[in-house]
């Protein structure tokens, strides 16, 4: 589920999010993760782009029990040819 806003012809933001319930080898577990993004067009061919996300692990999906979130962000241009 997700949404974009366009604040202007050359910004709009982003946000998303996802779930997913899973069962491996009799092991339950679920992710969520959230998405926001921002975008800057430089052209009708060229953008910059700027993303955080969040994910949350619950139950026995990852090797490490200690880790129960990760935090990820992304910065870059976008070129279509």
């Amino acid at each position: 589920m997700g949404a974009e806003y366009a604040i202007s012809p050359a910004v709009s933001l982003a946000g998303a999010y996802y779930r997913n319930n899973t069962e491996v080898a009799g092991v339950d577990g679920s992710r969520g993760l959230f998405i926001l993004a921002g975008y800057y067009a430089l052209s009708k061919r060229t953008s910059l782009y700027a993303e955080i996300d969040r994910t949350r692990y619950r139950g026995g999906l990852i090797a490490s029990s200690a880790q129960s979130r990760q935090t990820g962000i992304s910065l870059g241009i976008n070129h279509l040819f």
